[in-house]
């Protein structure tokens, strides 16, 4: 096995030193009491799920939609990827959770969706 150089060795160390002195700083700053709180409170969510049946993609509706609707968010649920083709539901959103696995997206569908990303809207995935 060969072992790191000595510059390589010295430029990791300090690498690692700065990273844990950062890191402790932005665990030790004082939360701002006016910053505002992140909230789904008004926001167009779409929770679109489905594909392999083995990875539960229903369980994920039954727990996260009701927790962001609880939250003030307005959800619409769809177990097809064909919503990215509708231009004005994707006109309309703030974000979009995907939970959608082993499937191909066609061109049209993947169309719709990078165009929504690009207008600003979040996108998160759960697997």
């Amino acid at each position: 096995m060969r072992t790191p150089s000595r510059r390589k060795f010295i430029l990791t160390a300090i690498a690692a030193i700065a990273g844990s002195i950062l890191l402790s700083q932005n665990l030790l700053a004082q939360p701002d009491k006016n910053a505002p709180v992140p909230t789904l409170k008004g926001k167009k969510v779409l929770f679109v799920w489905g594909g392999w049946k083995g990875h539960e993609a229903q369980q994920s509706v039954d727990v996260f939609v009701p927790w962001m609707k609880s939250e003030g968010a307005d959800v619409v649920v769809s177990d097809n990827l064909d919503s990215y083709l509708n231009a004005s539901l994707m006109d309309s959103l703030d974000l979009i959770v995907q939970t959608w696995t082993m499937w191909k997206i066609t061109g049209p569908q993947e169309a719709g969706l990078l165009k929504a990303i690009k207008r600003g809207v979040g996108l998160a995935g759960w697997h």
